[in-house]
């Protein structure tokens, strides 16, 4: 017997019959990590093999689905993600000839969200643009609502900027002909995230509802907790908000990684800032940045400065909250992100205005609503929109013209 307890075989992974003895292998631990991780050269190894074989290529892919979801829960693991997106592409290219459109949709999905999660967001979005061209032909409704997951996963990170709205009126019509409740709930969490985007709380939370009643998984019923909480921040009910955070705090979901933990620290600390509790909102944004920068989380770690650009400039830390705003508007500009762009453009111009320059202030006033004017219609688009004409009234009423303001 090898390491990997197959027994030895002198011909290698090019034998067809060796090759499927080890894809047994993994499918069975297709759910573990720890085993996945310890043996990133061996499972790229035999799905490189297996998809060079006309008859296991589909056992190959579907064992490759299988282990996507699984792997990308594993923290400091870039190098093994890189690993499996090669193989990935490997089985895109070989779909042109063996694979039918069901099967070529759920990889073109799979790859935008590895893409996306990996932090190449915009190759992430451009990959999920193009695989909706085989999700649409898809037949089986469950490999489609889960590649429609996938793409929604890799446009979630530019804030669903160029998110077509045939993908949520097609989701919406599967769940309710899916009977799979895991995959039932997992759509709902993404659809509550949507809605959130979009400052659309009434419907975030029914989503997160939903998801709870439907998932026995614990890590879903955790997400949806979290999106709940965003929800009832929206509408600045932030003792349900902070009672959701506890209740996704409560929850064992069966995998140890530290990205939850940043998660949580991030909506924790908005909470504060929404209570004008400065001091609390920095020290968990900061812990917050530390973990994702620990991690290699690069799809989080804009969003964790962003949070933290917003609370400085109330202590007074503006050369800090300008080099953090602008470091996250270049982020967004490169992926895309228009909404994120807009706000922070307002964000600059607030913390100017604190900083006693009104004049530049107006100037980044300007840029935002210029920005925000053009935005596809939604809630938070509307919001953003309000804010910044609140702040121009107080702006021409000469409220900023005098010294630093480094308290409310």
């Amino acid at each position: 017997m090898d390491g990997f307890g197959i027994p030895n075989n002198a011909r290698g992974l090019f034998d067809p019959n060796y090759l499927d003895s080890c894809l047994k292998l993994i499918r069975l631990n297709a759910g573990n990590p720890q085993w996945i991780t310890e043996r990133l050269d061996f499972v790229h190894k035999t799905l490189q093999g297996g998809f060079g074989k006309p008859r296991l290529i589909q056992d190959t892919i579907d064992i490759f689905l299988m282990i996507a979801n699984t792997l990308v829960l594993v923290d400091n693991q870039s190098v093994g993600i890189n690993r499996m997106l090669e193989a990935l592409i490997r089985a895109i290219d070989a779909s042109e000839t063996e694979l039918n459109s069901d099967l070529k949709g759920r990889l073109s999905g799979v790859l935008a969200s590895f893409l996306a999660l990996h932090g190449d967001l915009r190759r992430g979005v451009t990959t999920a643009l193009l695989a909706l061209d085989h999700i649409w032909d898809m037949r089986d409704p469950e490999a489609k609502l889960h590649a429609l997951q996938c793409v929604m996963l890799a446009l979630g990170y530019n804030a669903y900027t160029e998110l077509p709205q045939a993908v949520i009126d097609d989701m919406l019509a599967l769940v309710e002909t899916v009977e799979n409740p895991q995959l039932v709930a997992e759509t709902h969490v993404l659809l509550a995230h949507y809605r959130n985007t979009r400052s659309e709380d009434a419907l975030a939370l029914e989503h997160a509802r939903l998801a709870i009643d439907t998932a026995n998984d614990p890590n879903i019923q955790l997400r949806a907790h979290m999106q709940r909480a965003t929800a009832f921040r929206l509408r600045r009910d932030f003792a349900r908000a902070e009672q959701c955070l506890q209740d996704a705090m409560s929850l064992n979901d069966l995998v140890e990684t530290e990205r939850r933990n940043a998660l949580v620290f991030m909506q924790q600390a908005g909470l504060y800032l929404e209570r004008l509790d400065y001091a609390r909102a920095e020290r968990l944004y900061r812990s917050a940045l530390k973990m994702c920068k620990e991690l290699d989380l690069g799809t989080l770690i804009p969003f964790a400065k962003h949070g933290l650009a917003l609370v400085l400039p109330y202590i007074g830390k503006f050369d800090e909250a300008r080099e953090l705003l602008h470091d996250v508007h270049d982020e967004y500009l490169w992926n895309r992100n228009f909404l994120g762009m807009a706000e922070i453009r307002f964000a600059l111009a607030t913390c100017e205005a604190r900083a006693g320059k009104p004049k530049v202030a107006r100037q980044f006033m300007l840029a935002a609503d210029g920005l925000a004017q053009r935005l596809p219609e939604s809630a938070a688009r509307d919001y953003l929109i309000s804010a910044i004409a609140n702040f121009r009234r107080r702006l021409d009423a000469g409220e900023y013209n005098s010294t630093r303001l480094t308290a409310t």
